[in-house]
């Protein structure tokens, strides 16, 4: 049983109290009221008796019932913390689980970078390799024909990516000016250090690095 389960039986049993409690103060009334008639009207010595024991008991039971009440209030703000702590030990479980995620995610983009630039020299071989047969009197194939093919073939693996971005690349894909160019890890560069951030919030890293 954990710190949230226990806290929720506390506050179960004390409500089961008191809804026994409130129970014995209506029987309480109910006596009260059988007797109240004999022991005023009647000068009934026995009614008077119990009567005086009705009251006494009332008294507290009054005072317990305001106890009970007091100590479920307590409890059930004891279930909240407990709830809240558990939820927050949860969460850094999670963002521990994340760090490690990002860490195994920075190690994919230059694998990109190295294998497009694998990709490229081996395109830019093929280019070259048809225009030598060009110049030696081979006209198979075409420079259109290469390029139809070659655009067919990296077609044909980047619709393996999510559509999302298959339909980004599709729309996005055209000559890109100096300032526009982008590997895959200054991207990564761009977005590591917002990342490796929210995880640390979530750790309370940051939190202690300014209290510091």
């Amino acid at each position: 049983m954990n710190d949230t389960e226990r806290a929720e039986k506390i506050l179960a049993e004390l409500r089961g109290k008191r809804e026994a409690a409130v129970a014995h103060g209506v029987a309480l009334g109910e006596e009260r009221t059988r007797l109240a008639f004999g022991a005023h009207a009647l000068g009934d010595s026995k009614s008077r008796k119990r009567l005086d024991e009705i009251n006494r008991e009332s008294a507290l039971h009054d005072s317990e019932l305001r106890s009970l009440d007091a100590a479920i209030s307590e409890a059930a703000a004891r279930v909240e913390r407990a709830r809240q702590a558990e939820e927050q030990a949860a969460d850094r479980q999670r963002a521990e689980e994340a760090r490690k995620v990002a860490h195994e995610l920075g190690e994919c983009f230059p694998f990109v970078d190295k294998h497009l630039a694998a990709v490229l020299k081996g395109l830019l071989a093929i280019n070259d390799g048809v225009a030598e047969l060009h110049q030696k009197g081979v006209a198979f194939p075409t420079d259109v024909q290469l390029r139809l093919g070659i655009v067919a073939v990296l077609g044909t693996f980047l619709q393996q990516l999510p559509r999302t971005w298959w339909n980004e690349i599709s729309a996005g894909l055209r000559y890109r000016a100096p300032g526009e160019k982008k590997t895959a890890l200054s991207y990564w560069g761009q977005i590591e250090p917002s990342l490796r951030n929210a995880i640390s919030q979530r750790l309370g890293e940051v939190q202690k690095e300014d209290a510091a």
